[in-house]
């Protein structure tokens, strides 16, 4: 290889190096200038619900979590980046603050009434927030229950058919005292088979995600979850002395277990969430206890 072909070759090498870290330098600089936009210029949409933002860029992520501090809202590194009401949106995960709308006219808190409930033939007694949920008695059983407005099908009809409802239940439990020790029960309610199965020595076996132990307050039993397609139920079991047996029976919100129909009701007014309705739930039934002697 001559001389003049060995110089040709060096420049076009060289003319390769700059050109490449030209390149480097370029986006360097463009993601820097990305870098240091601020969050109020990073924003693809805003909704009532929620804002989407433009980047992903996990630098990005404490300037974008302030920008959605400042609005009251909640940050999701993996939120949906379509329109609330978009009937076909080709989804992926985006950085979106996940608001609440405030009402026009906030109401001050409500002072919580809370009535004492006894159970018929015994010395045990449940308080419950009167003014905030509905209460009924039926056979000796007590019925607690939240609802709000809201046209919807049936999630739990899968044979089709069943008119629509006009509520949203967001917290239905029902509390019975049985004069009857565990066996009995458990018999009545699950079926002898069960009762084989899970209670031959006279205690509940666990078994994870079915059958798990459950304590509040003074109360110690059982948590039994049956349930299919996010519609079912929890039965808890709690022995008590002289042979007495309290059975709760707390149904699913299945509206707030799936994720797509929980987006649609979790900001409708005066509505349960998930986290809400296990916290009035616990709060319930830690009230349990017997009555002092006078």
């Amino acid at each position: 290889m001559n001389k003049r072909a060995l110089q040709w070759i060096s420049g076009i090498i060289i003319l390769l190096l700059v050109l490449i870290l030209g390149w480097r330098e370029w986006a360097r600089r463009d993601l820097e200038k990305e870098q240091e936009l601020p969050a109020q210029n990073m924003i693809q949409a805003e909704y009532p619900e929620k804002i989407v933002y433009l980047s992903t860029i996990p630098d990005l992520l404490p300037d974008l979590q302030q920008d959605c501090s400042t609005r009251n809202g909640t940050f999701n590194s993996c939120g949906t980046s379509c329109a609330p009401d978009a009937e076909i949106c080709t989804d992926s995960c985006a950085y979106t603050c996940e608001l609440t709308p405030e009402p026009d006219h906030p109401a001050e808190a409500t002072p919580i009434i809370w009535e004492t409930y006894s159970f018929p033939k015994t010395k045990f007694t449940l308080r419950y927030p009167k003014n905030i949920l509905d209460h009924t008695e039926e056979n000796g059983a007590l019925l607690l229950s939240h609802a709000v407005p809201y046209d919807h099908q049936d999630p739990c009809d899968f044979q089709g058919g069943a008119p629509d409802l006009k509520n949203l239940t967001d917290f239905e439990v029902r509390f019975e005292l049985f004069e009857k020790d565990l066996k009995t029960i458990v018999t009545e309610k699950e079926g002898p088979s069960f009762v084989q199965e899970y209670l031959g020595t006279g205690q509940m076996k666990t078994s994870p995600g079915f059958i798990d132990p459950y304590t509040i307050g003074t109360l110690k039993g059982s948590q039994v979850t049956m349930g299919v397609e996010n519609c079912g139920l929890y039965h808890y079991y709690f022995p008590l002395s002289d042979g007495k047996t309290l059975f709760v029976e707390r149904s699913f919100i299945t509206m707030m277990r799936d994720e797509t129909m929980r987006k649609k009701v979790q900001n409708l007014p005066n509505v349960f969430l998930p986290e809400k309705e296990e916290n009035w739930f616990k709060a319930i039934l830690q009230t349990f206890q017997q009555k002092r002697e006078e």
